[in-house]
């Protein structure tokens, strides 16, 4: 007799049936026709998940113990931050080893490569792990919820307007600058005749992009800084990817009402949003999006410490 599998085993082989229980309880003829599965493939899953504690029988039918449940949970948790993973592992290659990055930038990420399509990121999302033929169909099925990746703009900068349709406040570290997002940033700055409802940004540069700014984008730049919205900030060493914290509208705002559909799509809501944006040569070649806790909290600290050997260029007025 083989040994017992654990739990995480249990609970990524027999995932379907997990799922299936979860729905609403049923009895071994239900879930074979339900699962499409043979009959001893259902009792041998059955056995397997009663004998670990994850599922148990109560008048004729199985249902998921407590135990199970939190299994399950925590299993589509982690599922979704391994999707996150495998999508984001060519943007992440391009980050030195060295660059200190906090696992929850991953949970419940967006994760969006330039360049790419909407099945291009449902085809990263796969897994190839199975048994019985049970958990495949689902691991697919739950790899495009998770990263949203078939409703998602396929566009970073997109990304990064929509979020400045609703944001409020801005504070973020650049390696360098983009025309295009240089361009948002003003216009969410300036969107608005009125002073309080305008995005406010604070933003650290190395030098040569902070002379990019002036010069290049002199006009531009010019404008958003004589709304006193804004705070430049110089950082002696560059950044190896971008980094944003953006506090965002609650829905009830004028701008919120105004922004298109693409800032819906990324379904994340209205709380505070991080993004990591990975850059080369050529722009911005991706970006991760979160509005995990942790993730924030880690985004807000690694920015105070870039902000501790920066240098004031300018200050947001305060009349």
């Amino acid at each position: 007799m083989g040994r017992e599998p654990t739990v995480f085993e249990a609970v990524r082989s027999r995932e379907t049936l997990l799922q299936r229980l979860a729905n609403q309880p049923a009895g071994p003829d239900d879930l074979t026709a339900d699962l499409e599965a043979s009959r001893s493939t259902v009792d041998r899953g059955l056995s397997e998940l009663q004998r670990i504690g994850l599922v148990e029988q109560a008048g004729g039918r199985y249902r998921l113990s407590h135990a199970g449940t939190l299994a399950l949970a925590e299993f589509d948790r982690l599922s979704t931050q391994f999707d996150a993973l495998v999508d984001s592992r060519d943007l992440l290659a391009s980050i030195p080893a060295a660059v200190s990055l906090d696992p929850s930038v991953l949970e419940n990420a967006t994760v969006v490569h330039a360049g790419a399509t909407a099945a291009d990121h449902s085809a990263r999302g796969g897994g190839d792990g199975e048994s019985d033929g049970e958990s495949e169909g689902e691991r697919q099925t739950a790899a495009e919820t998770a990263t949203n990746t078939s409703e998602s703009p396929t566009d970073p900068q997109q990304v990064f307007k929509s979020l400045l349709e609703t944001g409020t406040r801005l504070r973020g570290v650049a390696p360098g600058l983009e025309h295009d997002l240089v361009t948002a940033v003003c216009d969410a700055i300036c969107s608005t005749e009125t002073g309080s409802d305008g995005l406010e940004v604070e933003f650290a540069l190395p030098g040569d992009a902070v002379e990019t700014l002036v010069t290049t984008f002199r006009e531009p730049a010019g404008t958003a800084l004589e709304t006193g919205r804004v705070a430049l900030f110089q950082t002696p060493e560059p950044l190896p990817h971008g980094l944003a914290v953006i506090e965002r509208d609650d829905g009830d705002g004028d701008r919120d009402r105004d922004r298109n559909d693409s800032a819906a799509e990324l379904d994340i809501g209205d709380d505070p949003v991080i993004v990591l944006a990975v850059c080369d040569e050529s722009g911005v070649r991706g970006v991760i999006v979160t509005d995990d806790a942790d993730a924030l909290e880690w985004a807000r600290t690694r920015l105070d410490e870039v902000w501790a050997d920066t240098e004031s260029l300018s200050a947001p007025h305060n009349p």
